[in-house]
């Protein structure tokens, strides 16, 4: 319900009749909400499974995956899923339906460094552990390194 849209009408002389709302608990926001837009086109975005992809819980992070099917469809973007995974990952990614939906799929040893591979100009990395972000940036300068809970940047690269 526009409520700006309804009172623009009433002072025009309409009749505005508004629903009657039955029990609804809910709190309706909308609030105007700040955004970002990079300069350059995203490349490349690197992406790791657990715990950024993958929660903790088992839960997939459907806001990311939005992104990722967002960069690679619509300003095609290579998508790199770099894990550390112990379990069989095909199958964990088969399971999930996100077996096809990577372009590369990196599985590094225990103790390998994301850094390594995480290479390039005009790329991302998104990962949950901070040491790992820390080795990227340090590794690629230019790399934009981000956890989770900064997922929403990628937006910028998906305007116009």
């Amino acid at each position: 319900m526009n409520l700006i849209q309804a009172t623009l009408l009433e002072a025009l002389g309409y009749e505005i009749c508004l629903p009657i709302l039955r029990r609804a608990d809910f709190i309706y926001d909308k609030s105007l909400c700040e955004g970002i837009k990079f300069p350059y086109r995203l490349k490349t975005l690197y992406v790791d499974l657990d715990g950024t992809l993958v929660f903790e819980d088992g839960a997939l992070n459907y806001e990311l995956i939005g992104y990722i099917f967002g960069l690679k469809v619509n300003c095609n973007t290579r998508i790199v899923l770099i894990t550390q995974h112990q379990k069989k990952s095909n199958d964990t990614l088969r399971t999930l339906g996100l077996f096809n939906q990577f372009d590369k799929v990196t599985y590094l040893n225990k103790g390998e460094s994301k850094a390594d591979y995480v290479t390039g100009s005009c790329i991302a990395f998104v990962d949950d552990s901070y040491a790992e972000r820390n080795a990227v940036s340090l590794a690629n300068p230019d790399a934009l390194c981000i956890g989770p809970e900064g997922q929403r940047v990628l937006s910028g690269f998906l305007t116009g």
